[in-house]
């Protein structure tokens, strides 16, 4: 999510970001003390469990990109894109 910190100011205005915990077990206070802890300015929340079925949620670390829709645009796990790698991939969300 660093590289998300990075780029966000270039595209802040044209994608909405959200951050979403995949982890029953942690709290909405440790989600928000390490949100405040990275300074990522986006909204955070917790996944319950018809979301995570819905989306096909399987591992943590993942990134997915949703159209406005709610339509699944993208789906990596387990992969950690660069900033550029997440330029690529919002400029060709932004572009269709």
């Amino acid at each position: 999510m660093r590289q998300l910190k990075e780029i966000h100011p270039e595209y802040a205005d044209s994608v909405d970001f959200l951050a979403v915990n995949v982890d029953p077990t942690e709290s909405g206070g440790k989600l928000l003390d390490y949100k405040e802890a990275e300074g990522f300015v986006w909204p955070m929340t917790t996944a319950d469990t018809d979301m995570l079925k819905r989306y096909n949620v399987t591992r943590q670390a993942g990134h997915m990109t949703l159209y406005d829709t709610g339509i699944i645009a993208t789906s990596i796990n387990y992969d950690s894109l660069t900033a550029d790698g997440w330029r690529d991939l919002f400029q060709s969300l932004i572009s269709s």
